[in-house]
C-alpha cells in the first residue's frame, strides 16, 4: 500500500512582504500612520506658537516658560518633551508585547485628551502637568507608527515609505505654522490646543476601524501564546497573496530573542550600535526642538511680526516634508547610512548661514525651506536606518529607546533657547548653537558606519 505524502504549504511572511508590490492597503497604512504623526508633531511644538500669547494673558515674559518649572527643568516648554521620554520607551515595550495597533490607538487618545486639558489650564503647574501628558501620548505613538509601516513596506520602497510616514511630524509643524495665526485670532491661544485635541480623536476612530495589526508581529507570536493564523491569512490576502488562504503555516526568518527586548539592545554586539544611535538621536532631537519651539519667539524678539514668525515656522517645516521624500528616494537607491553621511554636514552649514541673512526677509524665508529640509529631512531618514538595525521582536523597543534617550537633547533645547532669548543674544547666536547639533550627529553616524559596515546590509 503506497502512502500519500503531502507537503505542507508554509509561507515566509518576511520574504513575501519584501517582494510584494505597492497596493492600496499599503497606502492606507501609510496614511493612517502619517496622520497620527502629523498630529504628534502639531502637539509637541504647539507651546512654541502659543507661548507668547499665554504669557501676555498671564502677565509673564516668554522666557519664563522655558526657565521656571518643576525641579527647575520640567517647564511648560519642556513638559511635553519629558513626557515623550516615558511615552516612547513604555509604548515601544508594550507594542512588542501586546501589539502595535491598540498601543498606537491608546497613545494617540492620551495625547488628544491632554491637548484638550491644556486648553483649559489656568495655572503654571496645570500647564506643566498637561504638557507632560501630551508628550507621553505623542511620544508613544511615534515608534509604533514607524514600526508598523516598516513591517508592512516592501523592501524596494521601505526607506521611502518610512520617511514619508515619519515626515508627518514636521508636516504637523507646517500645519501649525500656517493655521496658528488664524486659530489664535479667532479663539485665542486655547484654539491651538482644541484643534490639536479633536482631530487626533477622529484619527483614533479611523485607526480602530481600518488599521490592521503588523503581520510580522503576528507571525513572530504564532506558536507561542496565541495562534494568529486566521488574522495572518486575512492580512496577507489583502496584501495580494493568493496562497495565504490555503496555507498551513507561516514563518518569519529573523533573529529569535533569548532575552527581553530591552536587554537585547545590549547583547549580540548591539551595545555599541545602540549607544551611538542614542548620541545621534540626542543631537537631532536638540536641533529639531530648539528651532521648532523657539523660532517664532526669537524672530519676534528680533522685530518680526507674529504672522511673519508663524510663516517662518511653516516654511521651515514645509521644506522638511519635501526634502524628506527626496532623501527617502535616495536612501532606497544608495542606503540611508550613505545619504545621512552627507546630509547632516550640509544641515549644519545651512543652519549656520541663516543668522547672516535674517536682514533680508524674502531670502530668509526661502532659505528656511532649504535649511528645514536638510535638518529635519536628515532626522526623518534616521527612522528607516534604526528600524533596519533591529529585528521585529525588538524593533519598537529599539526605536522607542533611541527616541527616549534622544529626548534628553529636546529637553535641554528649551532651556538653551530660553537663555538665548533672555540674554538677547540675537538670531546669529541662535542659529550657530543650533548648527552644532548636526555636527555631533555626523560624528556619531560616521562612527556607526565604521563599526557596522562589514556586518550590516543597509540596502
Amino acid at each position: 500500500m503506497q502512502e500519500k505524502i503531502t507537503q505542507e504549504k508554509i509561507i515566509d511572511v518576511g520574504q513575501f512582504i519584501d517582494e510584494t508590490k505597492i497596493r492600496p492597503f499599503h497606502i492606507m497604512i501609510m496614511l493612517l500612520c502619517g496622520a497620527t504623526l502629523i498630529m504628534d508633531g502639531y502637539c509637541l511644538i504647539s507651546m512654541g506658537v502659543a507661548v507668547k500669547r499665554i504669557g501676555f494673558d498671564w502677565g509673564l515674559a516668554p522666557s519664563v516658560f522655558g526657565q521656571n518649572g518643576w525641579l527647575g527643568i520640567i517647564t511648560p516648554m519642556s513638559g511635553a518633551l519629558f513626557g515623550v521620554i516615558f511615552g516612547s520607551s513604555m509604548a515601544g515595550f508594550a507594542a512588542d508585547k501586546i501589539g502595535r495597533k491598540y498601543t498606537l490607538i491608546a497613545m494617540t487618545w492620551i495625547a488628544a485628551s491632554f491637548m484638550y486639558l491644556t486648553a483649559t489650564a489656568t495655572t503654571f503647574n496645570e500647564l506643566i502637568f498637561y504638557r507632560l501628558g501630551c508628550g507621553f501620548g505623542a511620544g508613544g505613538s511615534i515608534p509604533i507608527a514607524i514600526a508598523l509601516i516598516s513591517e508592512f513596506a516592501p523592501k524596494k520602497y521601505r526607506n521611502l515609505m518610512v520617511v514619508i510616514t515619519y515626515s508627518g511630524a514636521p508636516l504637523g509643524s507646517t500645519v501649525l505654522g500656517f493655521t496658528g495665526a488664524a486659530l489664535i485670532e479667532r479663539y485665542d491661544w486655547p484654539g491651538i490646543f482644541y484643534f490639536g485635541a479633536f482631530v487626533p480623536m477622529a484619527i483614533c476612530v479611523l485607526l480602530f476601524l481600518c488599521m490592521e495589526e503588523s503581520v510580522k508581529y503576528l507571525t513572530s507570536k504564532t506558536g507561542t501564546k496565541t495562534n494568529y493564523k486566521e488574522k495572518i491569512k486575512k492580512i496577507l490576502t489583502r496584501l495580494g497573496s493568493k496562497e495565504a488562504a490555503n496555507a498551513d503555516g507561516f514563518v518569519l526568518h529573523e533573529v529569535k530573542l533569548t532575552k527581553t527586548p530591552l536587554l537585547a539592545l545590549f547583547t549580540d554586539r548591539r551595545a555599541t550600535i545602540s549607544l551611538l544611535l542614542w548620541v545621534i538621536f540626542f543631537a537631532t532631537q536638540f536641533v529639531l526642538f530648539i528651532v521648532s519651539l523657539w523660532l517664532p519667539t526669537v524672530l519676534q524678539e528680533a522685530g518680526a511680526t507674529e504672522r511673519y514668525a508663524f510663516r517662518a515656522v511653516g516654511n521651515y517645516n514645509f521644506g522638511a516634508f519635501v526634502m524628506s521624500i527626496i532623501l527617502g528616494v535616495l536612501a532606497d537607491r544608495f542606503s540611508a547610512m550613505k545619504v545621512l553621511l552627507f546630509s547632516f554636514p550640509l544641515s549644519a552649514l545651512f543652519l549656520a548661514s541663516l543668522g547672516y541673512i535674517f536682514a533680508f526677509p524674502t531670502v530668509f524665508l526661502f532659505a528656511l525651506i532649504v535649511a528645514g529640509g536638510m535638518t529635519i529631512g536628515s532626522a526623518m531618514c534616521l527612522a528607516p536606518l534604526v528600524a533596519s538595525l533591529y529585528p521585529t521582536a525588538m524593533r519598537s523597543t529599539g526605536i522607542g529607546a533611541a527616541l527616549s534617550v534622544g529626548r534628553a537633547g529636546s529637553i535641554i533645547s528649551p532651556m538653551v533657547g530660553a537663555w538665548i532669548v533672555h540674554a538677547a543674544l540675537g538670531v546669529k547666536a541662535f542659529y550657530f548653537v543650533a548648527a552644532c547639533a548636526p555636527v555631533l550627529a555626523a560624528c556619531g553616524l560616521f562612527s556607526l558606519y565604521m563599526i557596522t559596515r562589514r556586518r550590516i546590509n543597509y540596502d
